[in-house]
């Protein structure tokens, strides 16, 4: 957990270091006045490894980093000050520092653990879930997804809505991958001489994508998205006609917007608007007539539930 002024350059310079090093990073809006024994309580309410508190006054940057030892309900602090801050090389040099201590105080902190005896009863833990290496991997997440979608096709079709469920691999510096699909819930009918055509789409994609905080809980995502749209026509043909059921396919390419608001450590509340263009355009036919037709283009907006886990 990163406190400080959201203003200030050098804290975004610091979250970017803190990343690099394969930190998951929570930046949390404050004015550095918290008192030492208040950042050990925050780092328990947050399950943080640690909390970094950064301050800026008077052209120098004042940093406390608290360490949490919650096996024995300890708490180690390290203080750093830097003059001048606001230049980037400067900038640059402290966030170093700080990577570079905080990466000490958990090495300690993993040679206590290794070294002291474990209590009667206990298994000594596993060296993969030493502190560094949960920090290590703290930057993968899987996460899954429920929304409630609705499509937008042009050439005069109605919207579809239906369900749509999706699942996502979140990687280091807020990238993630993520795969969907959605089936609309109902069919749209649409008529002519020969008789009428029940229509239903559903479609499949792929994402890559960018994460970063929006805020103390919530989350700003954009995402570009792959795959392919379709059709399927149920036929009602009129009396004298003999007609059969018709499909299309067309690949499509999406841009995505999301803000999601956290609920709690591993539910949010998503909520995206996206637009896109496909190809080729959708055409159901009824004897050789036209009577669904959509695109080039498309929008969407979804609205659901996400859970987060590190595995």
């Amino acid at each position: 957990m990163l406190l400080g002024t959201a203003d200030e350059p050098a804290l975004g310079r610091l979250a970017d270091e803190l990343r690099a090093a394969a930190y998951e990073v929570l930046v949390v809006p404050s004015d550095g006045s918290f008192e030492d024994a208040k950042l050990a309580e925050l780092a328990q309410e947050q399950a943080a490894l640690a909390v970094v508190s950064f301050r800026a006054r008077d052209g120098e940057a004042q940093v406390v980093i608290c360490v949490v030892d919650r096996a024995r309900g300890e708490s180690t602090l390290r203080r750093l000050a830097q003059r001048p801050v606001g230049t980037t090389n400067v900038d640059q040099v402290m966030a170093l520092r700080v990577v570079e201590v905080l990466n000490a105080a958990l090495l300690e902190l993993e040679r206590d653990s290794e070294t002291s005896a474990p209590p009667h009863g206990a298994v000594a833990a596993r060296a993969s879930s030493s502190p560094v290496r949960q920090a290590a991997r703290a930057e993968t997440r899987l996460g899954l997804a429920a929304n409630l979608r609705g499509t937008w096709l042009g050439g005069g079709l109605p919207p579809f809505v239906g369900p749509q469920l999706g699942g996502r691999v979140g990687l280091s510096s807020g990238l993630f991958l993520g795969v969907s699909g959605f089936v609309s819930a109902s069919e749209d009918t649409f008529r002519s001489v020969s008789g009428s055509a029940h229509v239903r789409i559903f479609e499949a994609n792929l994402a890559v994508g960018f994460q970063a905080p929006l805020g103390r809980r919530a989350q700003l995502g954009v995402s570009l998205l792959g795959g392919w749209i379709g059709a399927w026509a149920r036929a009602e043909p009129a009396v004298g006609y003999r007609e059969r059921d018709a499909r299309s396919l067309s690949f499509v390419i999406e841009a995505n917007g999301e803000v999601s608001l956290q609920l709690s450590n591993h539910l949010s509340l998503p909520v995206a608007l996206g637009v896109g263009l496909l190809w080729p355009q959708i055409s159901v036919s009824q004897a050789s007539t036209p009577v669904a037709v959509g695109g080039p283009w498309l929008g969407s907006a979804s609205l659901g539930l996400a859970v987060e886990w590190e595995p």
